[in-house]
């Protein structure tokens, strides 16, 4: 069982067969301690899930194409708060991106 938290969310990975009992012990634990949950921004039992501008699935954690897609369409940067702001947005990716030299 996994459960994770960033900031208001919860991510909860388990195997399949093990997933409603973990649901319901996250939700008493949420309740005994008065959290409110929001249904409507629920998502359960999901294949692939994309978290902090990640995929993440059975597979294992990869970069969004979409970001990819944004760092190389990005516009050329004009001075250094651009540059560095570019330069952020690459490196935060940069663990997923073995070809991340090639874009810098």
């Amino acid at each position: 069982m996994g459960i994770r938290a960033y900031m208001d969310n919860l991510y909860i990975h388990t195997k399949i067969e093990d997933h409603v009992e973990t649901l319901r012990w996250v939700l008493s634990r949420l309740r005994e301690h008065r959290w409110k949950v929001s249904f409507a921004k629920a998502e359960v039992a999901r294949d692939d899930l994309e978290v902090l501008g990640f995929r993440v699935n059975a597979n294992g954690v990869h970069v969004d194409e979409r970001k990819v897609w944004d760092i190389t369409k990005h516009p050329e940067p004009k001075d250094i708060k651009q540059m560095q702001s570019f330069l952020g947005m690459v490196n935060y990716l940069s663990d997923r991106m073995p070809e991340v030299a090639l874009l810098t």
